[in-house]
């Protein structure tokens, strides 16, 4: 039973997020960036059953049109939120910190919520490493972006406990 009012709140969430870019632009047609991953779930189900378009409806706007782009990272749901490819972005609240960073002061941005937080596990096949003390500048660790996601920050504090701040803060990073 809780799990199901998780749903519904989680649904209403994206429903409440997306209506006010239709309303207040006064456009048929939302588009909505995801990206990769089972945090977007509640968004994949309220688009497959069409719910933000019957939402709209009971709030007397017939005939908006979703459009869902998949994109790869949080870093380009806000470049596309920043140009005005996207309406709206799902992302967590890395993300968001960063939106807020990079439009602070502008009126580009109207709103954006953060969907979900997901652990963040470092995994590898080279038995050598244990711990990021054992990464050496031969290693690389693959992310979506260099600066300003989730992970860049958390490998960033890993790297400042292990380390010190002067250690983790390197220009190259």
């Amino acid at each position: 039973m809780k799990a199901s009012a998780s749903w519904k709140v989680a649904l209403l969430a994206v429903a409440i997020s997306v209506l006010p870019a239709v309303t207040h632009a006064q456009e048929t047609t939302v588009r909505i960036a995801k990206q990769f991953g089972l945090s977007y779930l509640p968004l994949l189900v309220a688009i497959d059953g069409n719910l933000i378009e019957k939402q709209a409806a009971k709030l007397g706007l017939a005939g908006v049109k979703v459009e869902v782009a998949t994109i790869a990272s949080g870093a380009a749901a806000n470049d596309a939120l920043i140009s005005g490819s996207i309406d709206v972005a799902t992302a967590g609240s890395t993300v968001l910190a960063n939106l807020w960073d990079k439009t602070y002061g502008r009126d580009v941005i109207k709103g954006m919520m953060a969907i979900a937080d997901t652990p963040i596990y470092f995994n590898t096949i080279d038995p050598r490493i244990k711990s990021i003390r054992d990464l050496t500048p031969d290693d690389r660790v693959a992310m979506t972006a260099g600066r300003g996601t989730q992970h860049a920050l958390v490998l960033q504090m890993a790297a400042a406990a292990a380390f010190g701040w002067s250690g983790a803060l390197a220009e190259d990073a």
